[in-house]
């Protein structure tokens, strides 16, 4: 007997949501967006410009899971470095 399997249908949060998990405005995420190409694209409600804006909440998350764990890795690279130059004071 055959089970149907259960697709798992993404979660979706507005471009405002995104702007307040972010502390962006929307000029702000427009430049984040300009910024960083590998931001998540986010899914138009219509093909008007106006029509709004939707991004999958796990992508956002996982965007902001690789920028801290970018910011983390430098801080590792970096902090060798701060602790030699201190005990070899010149």
């Amino acid at each position: 007997m055959n089970t149907p399997q259960k697709t798992q249908v993404p979660t979706l949060v507005s471009q405002p949501t995104v702007c307040a998990m972010l502390s962006l405005s929307r000029n702000g995420l427009h430049k984040l967006q300009q910024r960083d190409r590998s931001f998540p694209k986010p899914l138009k409600d219509g093909a008007s410009r106006q029509a709004r804006a939707y991004y999958v909440l796990a992508e956002v998350e996982s965007w902001l899971a690789n920028r801290i764990a970018t910011r983390d890795a430098e801080d590792m690279q970096a902090q060798p470095a701060k602790l030699q130059s201190s005990a070899n004071p010149h």
